[in-house]
């Protein structure tokens, strides 16, 4: 589905402010499958219509559900996106990501590694979600984040060097 760009950067800013792109470790009780990725891409926000919106410009994408609060805080409503649907709105919003570009990129590459047919989940799996988790983190911006931050690109370039966070 063509999607105009107002529209996509409208989206990207909501991701930036007020979404999350993650990739965290699932668990299946199934036979052969211990562990597994799972790329997550919600939307939170406590007024419902402006989430509604976002599903009727996107024709529908995305599960709107309710996390109830106790008083005095509001419910607060998210939007959750499927595997399909993150596969095909992150490409297009890439380019207006300002503050999670990187997380993106890295969804993006666990959605390449999962076309392979292993289903366990693999070193490089465990790592791509121990690097979400630290671009993830609020308030780390310490002297030990920079080197941090290297050690991240050292291990991304590692990955594919054709692959590129453009920094």
């Amino acid at each position: 589905m063509a999607y105009n760009e107002t529209d996509l950067a409208y989206l990207a800013g909501f991701i930036d402010a007020d979404g999350s792109l993650e990739i965290c470790h699932g668990h299946k009780e199934r036979k052969n499958i211990s562990s597994h990725a799972v790329a997550k891409m919600c939307l939170v926000n406590t007024n419902r219509e402006c989430l509604e919106n976002i599903q009727r410009i996107f024709n529908r994408m995305g599960n709107l559900r309710v996390s109830q609060r106790r008083a005095p805080f509001r419910d607060c409503y998210i939007l959750d996106f499927r595997k399909d649907e993150m596969k095909e709105l992150i490409p297009k919003i890439l380019p207006y990501l300002k503050l999670k570009q990187k997380q993106a990129k890295l969804l993006l590459y666990l959605f390449s590694l999962l076309r392979t047919p292993t289903r366990t989940f693999s070193q490089t799996k465990r790592d791509l979600a121990t690097w979400a988790l630290f671009l993830n983190k609020r308030g780390i911006r310490n002297d030990n984040y920079e080197e941090k931050l290297r050690e991240f690109y050292v291990f991304y370039n590692s990955l594919n060097p054709t692959l590129e966070l453009g920094l």
